[in-house]
């Protein structure tokens, strides 16, 4: 066990090691940092089957929520279940036939809000949201922009967002502009709204795999309250790659 725990800690770099323990079925790790650099939690990320993915939530050593997707019925229309284990808040999407059931519950006390949707009235839910980005990546790199129906399980109804390619810069000013990465703007497809809302900002890399998520986050601060973050994403096959002689 301890064996296993070392060397499963000597895959990643220490920008990972520093704030989260992967475990040995970890296949990418999300270090979560506030605006001003500090500490907020990892996202330990494996796939347990084909059409599963599975994210554990963890601070201190402790998993303090979890989320399960199945991407069995769409690649960008997975089924979701996210729970926090600290105050108990729910978030659901049952993607069922051709209809999308939406469950939301805020915490223990709190009853359970939910609505019901066409599948053809639904482009996106969660996280299915990287595999459109993916799916449409020539359209947005020439320049155009799309607009989508996001089903959006907090708010228990389909919002309409916005997506577009950037230049780099724009995602991060100091980023080094040799690399080859990638910056997309996700946006509420309304004026007035956007103003208010800002955008969240994606950076993908040459793989056109995610690399940095800015913006606000699903996982709701200590205080059960939306809050900001830059995630950082590291993928283990990479540092697996390093240690081949």
């Amino acid at each position: 066990m301890l064996a296993s725990m070392l060397l499963t800690a000597a895959i990643w770099p220490n920008s990972v090691a520093e704030y989260c323990t992967p475990f040995d079925k970890t296949l990418m790790v999300g270090v979560a940092k506030a605006s001003n650099g500090n500490f907020l939690y990892c996202e330990l990320i494996d796939q347990p089957s084909q059409h599963v993915l599975k994210i554990d939530y963890v601070k201190d050593k402790k998993i303090f929520a979890s989320k399960k997707f199945n991407y069995t019925s769409d690649a960008t229309r997975p089924s979701v279940l996210q729970k926090d284990f600290r105050f108990g808040e729910i978030r659901q999407a049952d993607v069922i036939e051709q209809k999308i059931e939406l469950h939301y519950q805020a915490n223990s006390d709190k009853k359970n809000s939910r609505a019901t949707l066409a599948y053809k009235d639904v482009d996106v839910i969660d996280a299915g949201f990287d595999n459109f980005v993916r799916a449409h990546w020539d359209e947005l790199q020439s320049g155009k922009t799309l607009s989508i129906s996001f089903a959006s399980m907090a708010h228990v109804k389909a919002l309409p967002l916005r997506v577009s390619s950037q230049p780099v810069s724009k995602c991060d000013k100091d980023i080094n502009k040799t690399t080859a990465t990638y910056c997309f703007y996700v946006e509420i497809d309304n004026a007035f709204l956007r103003m208010l809302l800002g955008n969240i900002k994606l950076i993908y890399d040459q793989q056109h795999r995610l690399e940095e998520f800015n913006g606000v986050v699903n996982i709701l601060s200590e205080k059960e309250a939306n809050q900001t973050a830059t995630i950082h994403y590291y993928y283990r096959q990479d540092y697996l790659e390093k240690q081949i002689p």
